[in-house]
């Protein structure tokens, strides 16, 4: 994701107590967030309504979503406004719920991630 996400999910992470570089760590948000958003947007917790809603509020158009706006992201969607979650790592599905999206390759150096190469 673009470094302004990573900002915000690094500073997300670290107030929830959570190591926001961890393997999957925002990817693993971002989907949390999809199932709650999608679930409001259908106004049910039925499995096949939130499924029908979750390509709707993580593609765009709409008002765009960071990780650490659900509150505001469910607020909207209850007033009515379109909502594009772009979360901690730049959410965008295709058609069948595939993530289209960037990656960062890292490697452990001296005990660390550090970014090799980042594919987008």
């Amino acid at each position: 994701p673009d470094s302004d996400l990573v900002d915000v999910w690094t500073a997300v992470a670290a107030a929830g107590g959570v190591d926001g570089s961890g393997a999957y760590a925002g990817e693993s948000y971002d989907a949390m967030a999809l199932i709650i958003l999608a679930s409001q947007a259908a106004g049910s917790t039925d499995r096949a309504a939130i499924q029908a809603q979750v390509l709707n509020v993580a593609n765009g158009p709409g008002f765009k979503c960071q990780a650490g706006d659900l509150a505001t992201c469910l607020k909207m969607i209850s007033g009515g406004v379109v909502v594009d979650y772009v979360g901690a790592t730049g959410v965008e599905l295709d058609a069948g719920g595939t993530a289209n999206g960037s990656y960062a390759e890292r490697e452990v150096i001296a005990g660390a991630f550090t970014n090799i190469k980042i594919h987008k």
